[in-house]
């Protein structure tokens, strides 16, 4: 019997170092355990405030989809604008060219008959000034001859005819009678 309790004596030792063992690697375990939900939960509450920001992100990229549509609806229609504001000038800059083209041709119509008007003053007062001078010299003539007692109206009588045809053809209506 003896034998048998030293034995079990034996038994109970290793089965004590055993269960000191294990209580051992329980307490291992159970400190494992808590580093783990410690983590589990830190994990947890990570994910909980990553859901929220990525909640508060999908909020703002859905606000920022809307602004970006409002904001490509806004070009479109200010290109738009810009084209039809390009054709309405372009319009508007070819009415005014053609209309400066028309005041350029006017105004060059009227220089022309302006030049054409001078030139035929000019011509007229030439021959003014000429028939002035020609009646003038065969008056000067007439007096000289009549001083001299040469002559009679009949010898004068071509040159006052002269005289008439240019005053005709200038258009001087000069009195000749008053002349003569």
């Amino acid at each position: 019997m003896q034998v048998l309790l030293d034995a079990n004596e034996k038994e109970l030792q290793r089965l004590q170092e055993q269960l000191a063992s294990v209580r051992s690697e329980k307490e291992a375990l159970e400190g494992i355990m808590f580093d783990t939900q410690t983590n589990l939960e830190a994990t947890d509450t990570k994910r909980t405030q990553l859901e929220k920001e990525l909640q508060d992100l999908m909020v703002k990229q859905e606000a920022l989809k809307g602004q970006i549509c409002r904001l490509t609806r806004d070009l479109e229609s200010s290109e738009k604008r810009a084209q039809e504001m390009k054709a309405s000038l372009t319009q508007q800059a070819g009415a005014q060219e053609a209309e400066f083209q028309q005041v350029i041709a006017n105004l060059k119509k009227q220089n022309e008959e302006t030049v054409r008007k001078l030139t035929e003053e000019r011509v007229s007062c030439n021959l003014l000034c000429f028939c002035t001078q020609t009646v003038m010299w065969v008056r000067h003539w007439m007096i000289l001859c009549q001083s001299l007692y040469v002559g009679s109206y009949a010898t004068y009588s071509p040159l006052i005819s002269m005289c008439s045809e240019f005053c005709r053809k200038c258009s001087c209506d000069m009195d000749l009678g008053s002349v003569f």
